[in-house]
């Protein structure tokens, strides 16, 4: 009897384990990526260019790193179609480029604020495509350690 019983339990686990674990439905997950990014230094600018997909994640354009507090100037030249995206420096809204088709749009001069330690400046927002320029001048060229860019936030 017991020997029943645990064959019986053993086809039934089987059974729903295999239940569980099918689907016929693909899992899509749409992620913000970079399809091109290039970044250089000339003198006290660093320049940023790329094209990115936004989709849910928020993806990192530019990251700078300052051996102690200085002003810089931003600029941001930019093309992207139908949504909306935010441009953020660590977290702090600096830029929205509205809802709709752009097309070699300048943001002006944005004056920022780089703390000691890595300056992040993220896009955000939903479906949307991007082509993009960005010029960074920070005066004290020996405040700069390091530049990156291109890259996913990594989820906590």
């Amino acid at each position: 009897m017991k020997k029943i019983k645990g064959f019986i339990l053993l086809i039934l686990v089987a059974s729903i384990l295999s239940g569980c674990a099918y689907t016929d439905w693909p899992i899509q997950i749409k992620t913000t990526s970079f399809e091109a990014s290039k970044i250089e230094q000339n003198d006290n600018v660093i320049m940023s260019k790329g094209k990115v997909k936004v989709h849910d994640s928020c993806g990192v354009l530019l990251a700078v790193e300052v051996s102690e507090n200085t002003p810089g100037t931003m600029k941001i030249v930019y093309s992207k179609d139908k949504n909306e995206l935010e441009i953020f420096q660590d977290w702090r809204k600096i830029l929205q480029l509205e809802e709709g088709n752009e097309s070699e749009k300048d943001s002006g001069e944005i004056t920022v604020e780089l703390s000691k330690g890595l300056n992040e400046f993220i896009i955000s927002g939903t479906d949307c495509s991007c082509e993009y320029v960005i010029s960074l001048s920070i005066p004290a060229i020996d405040k700069i350690v390091s530049y990156d860019g291109g890259y996913l936030i990594p989820y906590d």
